[in-house]
């Protein structure tokens, strides 16, 4: 197994071409149940024939040493003693899972792992540094757990950028520390992959950034501050079944939360959020939506909608209209609302509806300052 990498030079020429080549060894054993003892001093690179298993019996891979598992038909652990030591893991399973729901296998590595299966994965990171995933992807559902957090590597110009793709779900918990990072969030393959994530220590963060085209769609999450950012996709609150996914309808717990994305839509979901100062804020490119419906809730001391693009000047690029702001659910119950555009004079092109029932009634903000929201080619209409 080999990966190219470019190198270029400061004016953008391609300036060296550099091939990471590791040739595992192929493994096959005589009994589909048998264990695989590995010692070695260096790096680890293993493979089965085109149908093997590979069950861990002992641990496995060297401190500050890369370690390379490939399996035809899946990867397991004989129990949670063992557990995959090194610097970057490389695990894939061609029609197999990597671990199961009762015995994930257990890492303990402190670089990147790439990880990828047809059909689900259960990766649990023990050791003390986060675990940072360069890619991971799976047929049904990627299931990753950390002790100290769960990060993504930095994106390189010089490679494929890795996200987390996954046919159904994404499930992401940390013991302690933050899932994603300022300005670093997970990157989420906008395919409709629901996406869990737990934050369990009280003052632990969850950044999620959504890629490509497509919908976004969050699911279960705690945490203590929630940042999602996906500027070519939709971010939803709900799913519904379908012959590959089960349904899901968001029940997301935090302090405060800012969603911002081309189009966000609340239908069907709960978000709760402590914080009565910031609550939740929704900055959308487009559109933000949500139907009234009994499971469309938005609990929150103060909730914040805008739509439009800012003028950049970087890049000479003009501000943009927002679209509508329809925020139509009875069952809402914030007693604040900030109504703007992301650019006051450009404004809103459509209409702003915001629904609450709030039981010491409704404030509501137009605009900025002295700068009043801006509404061109629909009405304004606040309920409580």
């Amino acid at each position: 197994d080999g990966a190219l990498s470019a190198v270029y030079d400061t004016n953008g020429n391609l300036a060296s071409i550099t091939m990471d080549q590791r040739q595992p060894l192929t493994i096959k054993l005589a009994d589909a149940n048998g264990k695989l003892a590995i010692h070695d001093k260096e790096h680890t690179y293993i493979a089965t024939t085109k149908n093997g298993t590979l069950n861990l019996s002992e641990n496995v891979g060297n401190e500050g040493k890369d370690a390379m598992l490939l399996a035809g038909a899946g990867i397991t652990q004989k129990d949670a003693d063992v557990i995959i030591k090194g610097r970057d893991l490389t695990l894939a399973s061609g029609t197999g899972s990597i671990g199961t729901a009762d015995q994930a296998v257990q890492t303990a590595i402190t670089g990147s792992l790439s990880a990828n299966s047809g059909e689900s994965m259960y990766i649990s990171q023990t050791g003390l540094a986060p675990l940072t995933v360069n890619t991971a992807t799976a047929g049904k559902d990627i299931n990753l757990k950390a002790l100290k957090g769960i990060m993504m590597t930095g994106v390189d110009s010089n490679k494929a950028m890795g996200y987390l793709t996954a046919g159904n779900v994404i499930n992401l918990s940390t013991e302690n520390g933050n899932i994603g990072d300022t300005g670093s969030g997970i990157r989420i393959l906008n395919n409709g992959a629901v996406v869990n994530a737990a934050a369990q220590n009280g003052d632990a963060n969850v950044y999620l950034t959504g890629e490509k085209t497509g919908d976004l769609v969050l699911g279960t999450i705690t945490a203590k501050e929630l940042g999602v950012t996906d500027d070519t996709g939709t971010v939803k609150l709900a799913r519904a079944a379908n012959t590959t996914q089960t349904a899901s309808q968001a029940n997301i717990k935090v302090e405060n939360a800012t969603i911002a994305a081309q189009d966000i839509n609340l239908t069907d979901g709960r978000m709760t959020a402590t914080d009565k100062a910031d609550g939740l804020t929704f900055k959308a490119a487009r559109t933000i939506t949500q139907a009234n419906t009994a499971a469309s809730v938005l609990k929150a001391g103060t909730v914040t909608f805008q739509t439009g693009t800012a003028a950049d000047e970087a890049t000479g690029k003009a501000a943009v209209a927002g679209g509508s702001i329809d925020a139509a659910s009875q069952n809402n119950t914030f007693a604040k609302v900030n109504l703007r555009a992301a650019d006051q004079t450009a404004g809103i092109n459509g209409s702003a509806k915001v629904v609450s029932n709030a039981v010491k009634g409704l404030t509501a903000n137009f605009g900025v300052g002295n700068d009043m929201l801006n509404v061109q080619g629909g009405d304004v209409q606040v309920e409580n």
